[in-house]
């Protein structure tokens, strides 16, 4: 019997006896995980919900698959993974596969076919790096990928810390004074720079050239240390990104460089093995950004009738960037948590700018009291949650569910900071348009996975960012929204029928 044929046939048996498990599409995406395992055809899987809702749709064509299979999965997943979900299906299938977890050189020394379960990290650095650690045609499910990319770039960027500064000094003596002569010039330079929130900067270009000298210098003298040899060497590749950190309270920083395209140094390794991609929100973009070329894609909408979400967004809101819009936005704020407090509901609301975020918090704490709380996972039922979207993204699995979610602001990526900034140069010199190409798609990736836990509840979302209604760029965000209902007013009514 083929893969395919035996995943449906288990899986339907499954959900039959499970009728508790209702996400639309696991059999047609479990009978396509199956498929990639027994053709070795690559592909990329969009599913529109949250990666706990398809644990069953990889887990298993993984456990029924004859074949070795690698499961790349966050290390904040695979505890459940590991000691829930796998022995319950492996119990209930009557599979005995053997699953690996400690990843060394030596773990395929058996032919027994098993389940290798590594982290993002572990996977990406054994590719990147040929560690040798996973064999090249091992067929390899890629879970929670539209982190990919974040992922990739972590594994790609390199940091000089103070640490590095300090043992650079000890190793080369006779070069101290150069050494501590361009330290001082890098702080004198980074403090020149007006304060912005992410306290990142590009160095000035006289400050670049100085460091070119000191790393030549000390190049010649064969005084590099380990971490200034492999930074020196990733920056004078082509295509790369420098930029600084700065405690301003300390005066310490760090430089970092990181590659403006992740593709070159990724393409190569979907040739090495099958790959089935699997996430949440990965358009064609993502596709782009990750070398994936020839590549399957397919996508799953969220169900209609059971992740709807309501959508309100003001259109007579003024826009983020006039002087009315803070008190316009107290003001809103204030009437949802009133009428929240009507159903006893709690609210989530997503901001990234600092000062608007304390003075949020600092204003409806003054009349709300404890209820309210900044990026904090001791909240009440009907707490009031000021977040940052990465805070919130992260970390919502652990909180109390909520049926109103608020964005202050689309979470565009600010210009302020230096990489955003390069990263945008760089698609202009290509002739590309950077905000279709870049900014957009990584807002829309944000607000698909901040939305995620709404459409379990079919709550209300609501967006105070008027650009959504009159900037050409607007329905594509109304679209990736989908499926959702336009409402015009909010009311106690609206969240009464909503729960």
């Amino acid at each position: 019997m083929l893969l395919e044929a035996q995943v449906h046939a288990f899986l339907r048996a499954y959900l039959r006896q499970h009728r508790e498990v209702n996400w639309l599409h696991h059999l047609t995406m479990a009978r396509l995980v199956a498929r990639g395992l027994r053709t070795g055809r690559s592909s990329l899987i969009q599913t529109g919900t949250e990666v706990e809702r398809y644990t069953l749709s990889y887990l298993i064509p993984a456990i029924l698959s004859r074949e070795t299979v690698l499961l790349v999965i966050p290390e904040a997943l695979q505890e459940k993974i590991l000691t829930q979900d796998l022995p319950y299906l492996q119990n209930w299938l009557n599979n005995d596969k053997k699953v690996v977890t400690n990843i060394s050189q030596d773990i395929y020394s058996s032919d027994i076919p098993s389940i290798i379960i590594a982290s993002p990290e572990t996977w990406l650095s054994d590719r990147l790096h040929h560690l040798g650690y996973f064999p090249p045609a091992l067929p390899t499910l890629i879970i929670q990928g539209e982190d990919l990319e974040t992922w990739t770039r972590q594994q790609l960027t390199l940091h000089l810390t103070p640490n590095d500064w300090l043992q650079q000094l000890q190793q080369a003596d006779s070069q101290q004074q150069l050494i501590t002569s361009v330290r001082v010039k890098i702080i004198q330079n980074l403090y020149e720079h007006p304060s912005n929130p992410y306290d990142c900067y590009t160095l000035d270009e006289s400050i670049q050239k100085e460091l070119e000298h000191l790393w030549t210098d000390l190049a010649i003298d064969r005084l590099l240390s380990p971490a200034f040899a492999d930074f020196w060497s990733q920056w004078q590749q082509p295509g790369q990104i420098l930029w600084a950190c700065l405690s301003r309270n300390t005066g310490q920083f760090q430089l970092s460089v990181t590659p403006h395209s992740l593709a070159e140094s990724l393409s190569h390794i979907w040739t090495k093995q099958p790959v089935v991609i699997i996430g949440q929100f990965v358009d064609k973009q993502v596709k782009t950004a990750l070398g994936l070329t020839d590549i399957l894609q397919l996508n799953f909408a969220p169900d209609r009738n059971r992740e709807l979400i309501q959508l309100y967004s003001p259109e007579s809101f003024p826009f983020p960037n006039t002087p009315e819009f803070q008190p316009a936005l107290f003001q809103e704020i204030h009437q949802l948590i009133t009428l929240t407090s009507q159903v006893k509901q709690g609210l989530v609301m997503l901001v990234d700018d600092l000062p608007l975020k304390g003075q949020l918090a600092s204003i409806l704490a003054a009349e709300f009291g404890s209820r309210v709380q900044v990026e904090s996972l001791n909240l009440p039922s009907n707490g009031i949650l000021v977040s940052g979207w990465e805070f919130w993204c992260q970390q919502h699995p652990q909180l109390p569910s909520t049926q109103l979610l608020i964005m202050v602001t689309l979470p565009l990526p600010s210009l302020e900071h230096p990489v955003v900034a390069s990263r945008v140069t760089y698609y202009k010199q290509k002739r590309q348009d950077w905000f279709r190409s870049y900014l957009l798609p990584t807002a829309l990736q944000k607000m698909q996975k901040a939305i995620a836990p709404l459409r379990n509840n079919q709550g209300i979302l609501v967006i105070f960012d008027n650009r959504v209604n009159y900037r050409s760029y607007g329905n594509e965000i109304l679209q990736a929204l989908e499926p959702c209902a336009r409402i015009n007013r909010l009311s106690a009514i609206d969240f009464i029928s909503n729960k």
